[in-house]
Parts: structure tokens; C-alpha cells; sequence
């Protein structure tokens, strides 16, 4: 798992340079994610069972179109997708198994990957700004922001609240210089992607974390947290001046205004995705059959109605309700619910450092996946969530444990 923000990498190289896309990252990450589901089986039946039953409930719909589009590469797309929606779950179950067999080497190997994914992550934005890879989207013949070498872009933004947020909960940890120093360079990464929910998200991150870990606490002044905030003030105020400038130097600021004045403050959020899943829901409506409400069109049916439209509206309970119906939307919905239950719980415990940052990150992804998406249905943030999440499980039960056997002692 430590290659593969490297092997994603190296396939923007391949396409830039080489003019191709070869499925290097497909080719290098199935079987890791297959030892996974390998192990699960093993250590948890019961689990395993789960989740292959939550894959059935995914693949009914796209199964039953095959049978009258006969378009198997849908049927493969929809499959990629339904183990997107499951792998932080996946990655978080089999990650808890290693925590509770080999703590000791899990706890190091994991923090290792996180901090080697960083660099990664880092290095590629450094590239994007000398110029190298691609930009973060293009408005007429002029590039706007930095991916480096990371050809799902959109994805990009999840995994980097991801491991933001390890990183800030780490520098948080360390002292307020080193977490300042942090906080400015994550702001500074959101702005080169320079996109609403990479700046957005950089912001709440840094704000929010301290507000977290520290609960009522953060509203007892002192000399250093007004210093704090005086940075923080100045930074959003130069954040929001700078993205002001990349939306006029692109020819995009009047636009934005326009639309702000003929058609509100949730058209400018969602970026027009709200037109897209109008449009969407209203093909839907009018054209599924009961079996399609229940069990979803799949990409097949996708295909042959919206030829000239969008396949997707960028909004991840819209695009799973039209592929997987109302069971796959049921399902991606417990997911996320038992996602954000253990987050809480840990969160509640506060045996944790890393709990604050977990809550935290995962309630910025859920917005996310209101309103730009590519969060359920992402392939590259999943398997860092699920690493994260069971480093704070591991955390929390070492503390537990460790009050247990102070508690018998005592007795004793």
C-alpha cells in the first residue's frame, strides 16, 4: 500500500510523456486489494459475508442489464465502483486485524505509509508548480491550478484531507510552531490545487482541528492562541484574495458573479452539478422501470439514454442512487454511517490522538460528497481513511487495555 500514490504517479507520467494510458495502478492495486478480502475471509467470516453480500446488492441492477444491453465492460465499471464504495470499510477491516494481531508492526508500517504517501503528495505538487503534470482543471486554453502527476484529479482532493489531516494532528502534537508551519503549508497546497473544496477544506482543517482536540478548552485565551489566530485570519484573508485572482486572471470571476446574481449562492457551491442532477433525475423519473428504482439503470442503461448528457452529476448519493437504485444508496448510506459511528465513538473515548483528526476529516469528506463528490466513489482516498481510522482504533484499544489491567491491579 505504500506505492500506490507512486504508482498512481507514474501513470501520469506514462500518459504526459508516453501518450498512453497503460492500468498500471489497476495491475498494481488488485491484488492487494484481493490479499485483503483474502485475509478478511480468513480472520472474519462473518464480515466477509457482509461484504459480499453488499456487492450482490450492488451488482443486481448492472446484472440485469446486461441481459438487455449485452455491454460487459458496463458491468466491469459498475463492479470498479461498487468496490470503490466498499474499500474504506475493506481497508479499515483488515487494517484492525493486523492492529490486533501485530500491533507493534502495524503501528510502525502505518505510520511509515502515511508519511511516505505525504511525501509523495508533496513532491507532486512541487512538480505541478515548476510546471510539470497536469492542471487541476482547464477554462478555455489556460490551466488552472496543480495535480502534478495524478490523473484523477478529483480524487486527488480527497486523499489530501486525508493526509492533512494525519499530518496536522501529528504537528498539533509536536508544538504550535510546528503546527503553524504545517498549517501554512497545507493552505498553500490547497491554493495550488485551486479548487473551492481544496482551499475550503485546507482552511476548516487547520481551524477546525484545534477546536476538536481541545473541545471548550480552545475558547480559554492565551498569548498563543491569539497569535494562532491573528496567522489564521491572515491567511484566509490572503487564501480568499489569491483565489479571487486565479478566477479573473482565468476570465472566470464574471462569470461567477453572473450566476451569483441570476441564479443564487447554491448554484456558485455546487458549481452547476445541481443543472447536471436535474437533468439527471428527470431522465430517471421519466424512464426507469420499478426494477431501476429498486436496483439502479447501471452504466449500460446510463449509456443508452443520456448520449448527449453528462453520465454523472458529480454528486455522490445522486450518482449511486442512479447506477445502484435505492438498495446501492441504502448500502454506500451504511457504509458511511458506520464510518462516522466508530469516528464518533473514538472521538467520545478520547483515547486517541488521531481521533479528533479522524472525526474531523471524515465530516469535511461527507460534505464533500454532497456538493463536489468523488468521495464514496473514490478509489484512491479509501484505502488512507481506512489506515488512519484503524491506527486511532489501535490507539484507542491500547489505552483501554492498558486502564484494564491498571484497574485489576488495584483490585488485586
Amino acid at each position: 500500500m505504500g506505492g500506490f500514490l507512486l504508482v498512481d504517479s507514474a501513470v501520469g507520467v506514462i500518459q504526459i510523456y508516453l501518450g498512453i494510458h497503460l492500468p498500471v495502478s489497476l495491475i498494481y492495486k488488485t491484488p492487494v486489494l484481493l490479499l485483503v478480502v483474502l485475509v478478511i475471509f480468513l480472520r472474519d467470516t462473518k464480515f466477509a459475508c457482509w461484504v459480499l453480500g453488499a456487492l450482490l446488492a450492488f451488482l443486481i441492477g448492472p446484472i440485469i442489464n446486461l441481459f438487455e444491453h449485452n455491454d460487459p465492460s458496463a458491468v466491469f465499471y459498475d463492479l470498479t465502483l461498487a468496490l470503490k464504495i466498499l474499500s474504506p470499510l475493506l481497508y479499515l477491516r483488515y487494517f484492525m486485524i493486523a492492529a490486533q494481531e501485530i500491533p507493534d508492526q502495524f503501528k510502525r508500517f502505518a505510520t511509515n505509509i502515511l508519511i511516505f504517501s505525504c511525501v509523495i503528495f508533496v513532491i507532486n505538487m512541487l512538480l505541478g508548480l515548476l510546471g510539470f503534470g497536469f492542471p487541476s482543471y482547464t477554462i478555455g486554453s489556460k490551466g488552472i491550478g496543480i495535480n502534478g502527476f495524478f490523473v484523477a484529479g478529483n480524487e486527488m482532493g480527497a486523499v489530501f484531507v486525508v493526509l492533512s489531516a494525519f499530518v496536522l494532528s501529528q504537528a498539533f502534537h509536536r508544538s504550535l510552531t510546528v503546527y503553524i508551519g504545517c498549517s501554512l503549508m497545507i493552505c498553500l497546497i490547497g491554493v495550488l490545487i485551486a479548487t473551492k473544496a481544496s482551499m475550503l477544506s485546507s482552511v476548516l482543517l487547520v481551524l477546525g482541528l484545534p477546536v476538536f482536540i481541545q473541545g471548550k478548552k480552545i475558547f480559554i485565551p492565551s498569548p498563543a492562541k491569539i497569535v494562532f489566530l491573528l496567522l489564521a485570519s491572515l491567511t484566509l484573508v490572503l487564501l480568499t484574495i489569491k483565489f479571487i485572482d486565479i478566477l479573473q486572471n482565468a476570465g472566470f470571476w464574471t462569470r461567477l458573479v453572473w450566476i451569483y446574481e441570476e441564479q443564487g449562492i447554491l448554484r456558485v457551491i455546487l458549481s452547476g452539478r445541481d443543472e447536471f442532477a436535474e437533468a439527471l433525475w428527470y431522465i430517471f423519473s421519466q424512464h426507469a422501470h420499478w426494477h431501476q428504482w429498486l436496483f439502479g439503470m447501471s452504466s449500460a442503461t446510463a449509456k443508452h439514454f443520456w448520449l448527449d448528457t453528462k453520465l454523472v452529476a458529480e454528486i455522490d448519493p445522486i450518482d449511486v442512487l442512479m447506477i445502484f437504485g435505492l438498495l446501492g444508496l441504502t448500502v454506500a448510506a451504511l457504509i458511511q454511517f458506520t464510518l462516522l459511528k466508530n469516528a464518533v465513538n473514538w472521538y467520545k473515548k478520547r483515547h486517541s490522538a488521531l481521533a479528533p483528526a479522524c472525526l474531523l476529516a471524515l465530516i469535511i469528506l461527507e460534505s464533500l460528497a454532497f456538493t463536489s463528490g468523488h468521495i464514496w466513489l473514490s478509489g484512491m482516498m479509501g484505502p488512507f481513511l481506512g489506515l488512519m481510522f484503524a491506527l486511532c482504533y489501535l490507539e484507542t484499544q491500547q489505552v483501554e487495555q492498558a486502564n484494564l489491567s491498571l484497574t485489576a491491579d488495584k483490585r488485586q
